[in-house]
């Protein structure tokens, strides 16, 4: 269904660029006025075809009722029984998307989005953070390495409001989320604790999983690489004093 959803995205496009193509060969314009009106149709055509999608999703957004409600209080400790055994905890949070037939391949733009711009956010308690779409685009699987309690370390994301739109981008896709605006707006920034819920709601006991470093911090697996890389780096005074600070 998302292939089916993304072809038929796409194939306005590759036509356009097609009948595009064949004038530019086979007109009379001149080559680089047909290329420039080429380009920018292509541009208007892209600009168009994603605020169709932020609309239909916004359609879907007014039309969300249901909200994850608290989880039980046995489910809540079956959790916090298998974390900081004894620091390092993995999270893995599965579920279905909300309703809406556009919903998949909007989430699969801002994966491809958040792809790219991870590097650039630092939350000092995460070792790792990864979000998949999978079955068709149908589920939403987030899988995480951290420390702390579960509900501290999702605090952790939207503790600032662009945290919260992040979050927004990417769990807000999830059943259960709090309704967002736009898809960026409301949700977190409206309902933290509904966000706190369903991320519990969803939250399943890992069963197996690898950590090497059980009895350190992430913070001491930092400090660790940077002296280990200070011992071969070829270092300026100043740096010397900084790395020296590490010991």
């Amino acid at each position: 269904a998302l292939h089916g959803r993304l072809a038929l995205t796409l194939a306005p496009l590759i036509l356009l660029a097609l009948a595009s193509l064949a004038a530019l060969t086979f007109g009379r314009a001149p080559r680089l006025t047909a290329v420039v009106e080429l380009g920018w149709t292509l541009v208007a055509a892209v600009l168009a075809i994603l605020a169709a999608l932020v609309i239909g999703v916004r359609l879907a957004e007014r039309r969300q009722r249901f909200t994850a409600a608290r989880p039980s209080d046995e489910q809540l400790r079956a959790i916090a029984a298998t974390q900081l055994q004894p620091v390092t905890n993995e999270m893995t949070i599965a579920g279905p998307l909300k309703e809406g037939a556009w919903r998949p391949l909007v989430l699969r733009i801002a994966l491809w989005i958040v792809a790219r711009v991870a590097p650039l956010i630092t939350i000092p308690t995460v070792a790792s953070a990864r979000w998949l779409a999978i079955d068709g685009g149908r589920r939403l699987v987030f899988l995480s390495i951290f420390e702390k309690l579960s509900e501290p370390y999702v605090r952790d994301f939207i503790d600032i409001p662009s945290g919260a739109q992040r979050i927004n981008l990417l769990f807000g896709f999830g059943r259960g989320y709090p309704a967002t605006r736009w898809i960026l707006g409301g949700g977190a920034l409206d309902d933290p604790h509904a966000f706190v819920h369903v991320v519990a709601s969803g939250q399943q006991i890992t069963e197996l999983w690898y950590c090497p470093y059980r009895n350190l911090t992430i913070d001491n697996i930092k400090i660790n690489r940077q002296i280990r890389q200070g011992l071969y780096a070829d270092l300026s005074d100043a740096q010397v004093r900084d790395w020296l600070q590490l010991l």
